[in-house]
C-alpha cells in the first residue's frame, strides 16, 4: 500500500508541474467531447477534468480513463475512434472497460464477486452551424459477474448494474467565445 501511495504522490506532483494554463475558448476546432463523435483535437493533446483523464493520438484517437473508480481499485478505460470527419457530420465509435474485484474490499468472501462492464457505442454529430450543434448516440453496456454474489456481500450494491442499450442525446448552443449550454439526455431502450 506504501508503494502504490507514493506512485499516486509522484504522479499528482508530475501532472501538477506539467499542468499549463486551461484554454476556455470555443473554436472550430475544439468541441465537446463527452457524448459525442468528436475526439480530443490534436496530436498528443490532453485534458484532465473531475471525472476524466484523456489523451488525443492523433485528430482521430481519443484514449482516456475515468479517475474516480481509480479509488476504489476499480481498472477502466476507453478508446474512441472517429472513423468519419466531415465538415457537417463526424461518426465514432467508442469501446470500454470497467473491471471491480470486489476482494480488494473484503478478503474474507470465500469466492468474491467480479464485476466486468464492457461498453460499445456508435456516435454521431451534426455541426448545423457554428452555435449549434447536435449528437445522437447507441450505447450498448454489458454486465458480467462471477464468483458468488448475496446480499450480504454486496448489501445491496449490485442490484442496479444490468446489461443494457441506451440512446444518448447531446445538443449544445454556444452563446460566445467562452460560455455554451449543453443539454444532455438518455433513454433507455432496453435491458
Amino acid at each position: 500500500m506504501r508503494t502504490e501511495s507514493r506512485r499516486a504522490g509522484l504522479l499528482a506532483l508530475a501532472l501538477a508541474l506539467a499542468a499549463r494554463t486551461a484554454s476556455a475558448h470555443h473554436t472550430e476546432q475544439e468541441h465537446l467531447t463527452d457524448d459525442t463523435a468528436w475526439t480530443i483535437a490534436g496530436d498528443k493533446a490532453w485534458r484532465i477534468g473531475l471525472f476524466k483523464a484523456a489523451v488525443g493520438l492523433g485528430d482521430r484517437v481519443t484514449l482516456g480513463t475515468y479517475i474516480w473508480p481509480w479509488l476504489g481499485r476499480t481498472p477502466n478505460g476507453y478508446l474512441k475512434w472517429r472513423f468519419y470527419a466531415g465538415d457537417t457530420f463526424n461518426w465514432a465509435v467508442q469501446g470500454g472497460l470497467f473491471r471491480l474485484d470486489t476482494a480488494a474490499f473484503d478478503e474474507t468472501t470465500p469466492d468474491p464477486p467480479v464485476f466486468t462492464v464492457l461498453s460499445a457505442s456508435l456516435l454521431s454529430s451534426l455541426r448545423i452551424s457554428a452555435s449549434h450543434q447536435l449528437s445522437n448516440g447507441l450505447v450498448f453496456t454489458a454486465v458480467r459477474v462471477s464468483g458468488t454474489v448475496d446480499q450480504d456481500t454486496l448489501r445491496g450494491a449490485g442490484e442496479a448494474g444490468l446489461t443494457n442499450i441506451q440512446y444518448v442525446g447531446a445538443y449544445e448552443l454556444r452563446l460566445s467565445r467562452r460560455t455554451a449550454f449543453v443539454l444532455t439526455g438518455r433513454y433507455l431502450i432496453a435491458q
